[in-house]
Protein backbone atom coordinates (compact mmCIF):
# COMPACT_ATOMS: atom_id res chain seq x y z
CA UNK A 1 0.00 0.00 0.00
CA UNK A 2 1.34 3.23 -1.18
CA UNK A 3 1.14 5.91 1.99
CA UNK A 4 0.75 9.57 0.43
CA UNK A 5 3.25 12.10 1.11
CA UNK A 6 3.37 14.21 4.16
CA UNK A 7 5.40 16.52 6.17
CA UNK A 8 4.76 17.94 9.35
CA UNK A 9 7.09 19.66 11.77
CA UNK A 10 6.48 20.36 15.09
CA UNK A 11 8.65 21.51 17.97
CA UNK A 12 9.31 18.51 20.31
CA UNK A 13 10.65 20.36 23.05
CA UNK A 14 13.13 23.48 23.38
CA UNK A 15 15.27 24.15 20.97
CA UNK A 16 14.82 20.81 18.95
CA UNK A 17 12.31 20.23 16.45
CA UNK A 18 11.02 17.04 14.85
CA UNK A 19 10.39 16.30 10.96
CA UNK A 20 7.52 13.46 10.51
CA UNK A 21 7.68 12.29 6.77
CA UNK A 22 5.58 9.82 5.39
CA UNK A 23 5.37 8.22 1.90
CA UNK A 24 8.06 8.42 -0.56
CA UNK A 25 10.59 11.37 -0.94
CA UNK A 26 11.64 11.82 -4.76
CA UNK A 27 12.26 14.47 -7.33
CA UNK A 28 8.42 15.37 -6.83
CA UNK A 29 8.23 16.22 -3.47
CA UNK A 30 11.96 16.73 -1.62
CA UNK A 31 11.25 20.49 -2.35
CA UNK A 32 8.48 20.20 0.55
CA UNK A 33 11.50 18.72 2.73
CA UNK A 34 13.46 21.10 2.09
CA UNK A 35 11.24 23.58 2.99
CA UNK A 36 10.14 22.43 5.99
CA UNK A 37 14.12 21.91 6.93
CA UNK A 38 14.34 25.76 6.31
CA UNK A 39 11.53 26.51 8.20
CA UNK A 40 12.97 24.72 11.57
CA UNK A 41 16.05 26.54 10.70
CA UNK A 42 15.00 29.83 10.43
CA UNK A 43 12.58 29.42 13.59
CA UNK A 44 16.15 29.58 14.69
CA UNK A 45 16.74 25.33 15.79
CA UNK A 46 19.91 23.52 14.67
CA UNK A 47 18.30 20.57 16.13
CA UNK A 48 15.98 18.44 14.42
CA UNK A 49 14.94 14.95 14.38
CA UNK A 50 14.02 13.35 11.57
CA UNK A 51 11.29 10.63 12.01
CA UNK A 52 11.23 8.22 9.11
CA UNK A 53 8.88 5.49 10.40
CA UNK A 54 5.83 5.96 8.07
CA UNK A 55 8.58 6.71 4.90
CA UNK A 56 8.43 3.81 2.35
CA UNK A 57 11.39 5.12 0.20
CA UNK A 58 14.02 7.97 -0.41
CA UNK A 59 15.23 8.44 -3.66
CA UNK A 60 18.78 9.88 -3.91
CA UNK A 61 17.38 13.49 -4.32
CA UNK A 62 15.67 12.99 -1.34
CA UNK A 63 19.20 12.14 0.44
CA UNK A 64 20.79 14.88 -0.99
CA UNK A 65 18.08 17.13 0.30
CA UNK A 66 19.46 16.19 4.19
CA UNK A 67 22.99 15.96 2.99
CA UNK A 68 22.64 19.85 1.91
CA UNK A 69 22.49 20.79 5.41
CA UNK A 70 25.18 18.44 6.82
CA UNK A 71 28.06 20.41 7.67
CA UNK A 72 29.62 19.56 11.37
CA UNK A 73 32.49 21.96 11.05
CA UNK A 74 30.28 24.66 10.35
CA UNK A 75 30.47 27.42 12.79
CA UNK A 76 26.85 26.95 13.68
CA UNK A 77 26.05 23.41 12.75
CA UNK A 78 22.86 22.19 12.12
CA UNK A 79 22.16 18.47 13.37
CA UNK A 80 19.89 16.11 13.05
CA UNK A 81 19.09 12.27 13.88
CA UNK A 82 16.99 10.02 12.07
CA UNK A 83 14.52 7.86 13.72
CA UNK A 84 12.39 4.86 13.45
CA UNK A 85 14.16 4.03 10.11
CA UNK A 86 12.47 1.29 8.03
CA UNK A 87 15.02 -1.37 7.63
CA UNK A 88 14.79 -0.77 3.43
CA UNK A 89 15.41 2.46 3.95
CA UNK A 90 18.49 2.08 6.36
CA UNK A 91 19.83 -0.75 3.60
CA UNK A 92 19.74 2.02 1.26
CA UNK A 93 21.93 4.73 3.88
CA UNK A 94 24.15 1.77 4.63
CA UNK A 95 24.97 1.31 0.40
CA UNK A 96 25.44 4.83 0.28
CA UNK A 97 28.28 4.88 2.86
CA UNK A 98 26.21 7.34 5.13
CA UNK A 99 25.11 5.06 7.89
CA UNK A 100 28.34 5.48 9.19
CA UNK A 101 28.06 9.60 8.62
CA UNK A 102 24.97 10.25 9.74
CA UNK A 103 23.15 9.46 13.04
CA UNK A 104 20.53 6.72 14.19
CA UNK A 105 18.43 6.72 17.20
CA UNK A 106 15.48 4.33 18.29
CA UNK A 107 12.96 6.43 19.13
CA UNK A 108 12.40 10.62 19.14
CA UNK A 109 13.30 10.58 22.73
CA UNK A 110 16.95 8.72 22.04
CA UNK A 111 17.01 10.97 19.39
CA UNK A 112 16.45 13.96 22.08
CA UNK A 113 19.51 12.89 23.96
CA UNK A 114 21.73 12.34 21.30
CA UNK A 115 21.15 16.26 20.32
CA UNK A 116 21.67 17.38 23.85
CA UNK A 117 24.64 15.27 24.24
CA UNK A 118 26.28 16.91 21.14
CA UNK A 119 25.04 20.31 22.29
CA UNK A 120 27.11 19.70 25.46
CA UNK A 121 29.84 18.39 23.89
CA UNK A 122 29.84 21.75 21.40
CA UNK A 123 30.06 23.92 24.73
CA UNK A 124 32.80 22.12 26.26
CA UNK A 125 35.24 22.69 23.75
Amino acid sequence: MTIPFKVVATEFEPWIWELKLEGSIDMSNYSKVDEALKGVFERGASLVIVNLQRVQYISSTGFGCFLGYYNPAAKEPKWFVFTQVPPAVKRVFDSLGLGGILEFAPSSEAAAALLRQKVRKSLAR
